[in-house]
């Protein structure tokens, strides 16, 4: 793919260079983004039945956890954005950690275009004895103040749920949308699950992704090298050759 085509690609998705962020297990394992937040969320919904419209004081709540996180993010300020993002996240964060130190080649070519992106970005740019010693929330945060993190330009309009689990719609105009996002209340305090706007980001991907003459590869690789400034080392692939 031609460098102007990736800069253009990266310039109209909701996230440049993607977020990066994934649920600790045994073993390393193919991703299923957002895995966690929807299991979590059948039982919420099982409980507490989504209401169509969320109260004001819920709707009021979930937009604010939103405008302080993009408020964080603009700012590099890993450090408040960890403050606001749900257990998910953080989880989310501890997986891709994993597979990114350990995760054979055919898993990591397995994977979805976001989690491909991400798992290789972390091969590309963070050494691997720094990576090792980070924690998933650690990890969350040096995204955040690496800038490697962009905030959505797009309003949270209408917003839906209970008082355990909300969604609010991304649009440009504030109405409601296909794409929504999902806030959870923790500890008494709305939190946003992340792996939702990397659902969003999938989406796009895949879009722009089928609209070019490149692999699923290729198309990761091109985006890596532009957004970087450097060549990807073609061993990226294999965890052994990761230092």
């Amino acid at each position: 793919m031609k460098i102007k085509t990736i800069q253009k690609t990266l310039k109209t998705l909701p996230l440049t260079l993607i977020l990066l962020t994934l649920a600790s297990c045994s073993a390393v394992e193919n991703l299923n983004l957002g895995e966690t937040v929807t299991h979590i969320g059948k039982q919420l919904k099982a409980s507490h039945p989504i209401d169509p419209k969320a109260g004001p004081k819920v709707a009021k709540a979930v937009k604010s956890n939103f405008s302080r996180y993009k408020s964080a993010i603009r700012n590099n300020n890993g450090s408040a954005a960890s403050k606001l993002v749900s257990q998910s996240t953080i989880d989310y964060y501890t997986r891709i950690k994993k597979i990114a130190l350990s995760g054979p080649a055919p898993q990591v070519r397995n994977l979805g275009v976001v989690d491909k992106l991400i798992v290789l970005t972390l091969r590309h740019r963070v050494p691997r004895s720094r990576l090792d010693s980070m924690s998933g929330k650690d990890l969350f945060e040096h995204t955040v103040s690496s800038g490697w993190t962009k905030a959505p330009q797009d309003k949270l309009g209408f917003i839906s749920g209970n008082e355990e689990l909300a969604f609010g719609h991304l649009s440009p105009d504030g109405k409601p949308g296909i794409d929504k996002l999902k806030f959870m209340k923790e500890a008494n305090s709305w939190k946003f699950d992340v792996t939702s706007l990397l659902e969003i980001s999938e989406k796009t991907y895949k879009e722009k992704l089928s609209g070019s003459n490149s692999s699923p590869d290729q198309f990761v690789l091109s985006i890596l090298e532009n957004s970087s400034g450097k060549k990807v080392r073609r061993n990226i692939w294999y965890p052994n050759f990761y230092r």
